[in-house]
């Protein structure tokens, strides 16, 4: 959830790559996807720090595909679809 709502202000992200995590962020195109490593997490947000063009392209890449995947009416529809087909195939002989 926390990626969501950074996604939604268009902030650079860091993260590991565990559960759904590769389902929001795409390494080097959104946000930056590190190994399970201080060295590995300390070098993303160093380089992060050293190049604002990077995190700002990082943060305008975000903001897009939250706007693309997560805005509330669209995942409003994802589950009003969901819903819908699992109630009619559930409706016997209808």
């Amino acid at each position: 959830m926390v990626l969501i709502e950074a996604t939604s202000v268009g902030l650079p992200v860091v993260a590991t790559a565990v559960g759904g995590v590769r389902e929001i962020l795409e390494d080097g195109v959104n946000g930056v996807l590190v190994t399970r490593s201080l060295e590995s997490l300390s070098d993303a947000l160093e380089r992060l720090y050293e190049s604002p063009e990077l995190m700002c392209r990082l943060g305008r890449a975000s903001r897009a595909k939250h706007e693309e995947s997560f805005e509330i009416g669209k995942v409003v529809a994802m589950y009003h679809s969901v819903y819908s087909e699992s109630s009619d195939s559930r409706r016997p002989g209808c």
